[in-house]
């Protein structure tokens, strides 16, 4: 009885179809995380640049460089994808014209001694202050 009342309960959420499938939601937003788990993160990374008229270098440019950053950051995957999407947003809104995401990940592992593993999102608040004075 009770599995029969979750089930109803996750298909009236939306979670589950009548067929018994999953429904998988709809990214809502165009960031690394809420794109297709089937892409890595540096192609999405790299599309959205694309996307965005920025001149992209190479996949294995951004693979390279997001390999650097995944070595040094303790947010991994998705969620680094994420940061780095966030930090290149608050460059801009800053006024910075010259960052793309390759070069803001590229920045933030030049910037971090080897063998170092610290939260990204604290390295990029200081690289946004630096870069924009606040």
């Amino acid at each position: 009885m009770a599995a029969v009342v979750v089930f109803v309960g996750l298909a009236a959420l939306g979670a589950i179809e009548d067929s018994g499938k999953e429904n998988t939601p709809k990214p809502t937003k165009s960031s690394p995380s809420a794109a297709s788990p089937a892409v890595p993160v540096p192609q999405q990374l790299r599309d959205l640049d694309v996307a965005a008229g920025v001149h992209a270098d190479s996949e294995g440019a951004y693979e390279a460089a997001f390999t650097a950053l995944s070595s040094r950051c303790t947010e991994q995957g998705a969620h680094l994808g994420g940061e780095v999407d966030a930090i290149l947003g608050l460059l801009q809104k800053g006024g910075v014209r010259d960052e793309s995401r390759l070069t803001v990940m590229q920045h933030l592992a030049d910037s971090i001694s080897a063998g170092t593993r610290i939260g990204c999102a604290d390295a990029g608040s200081v690289y946004v202050t630096l870069r924009t004075g606040h």
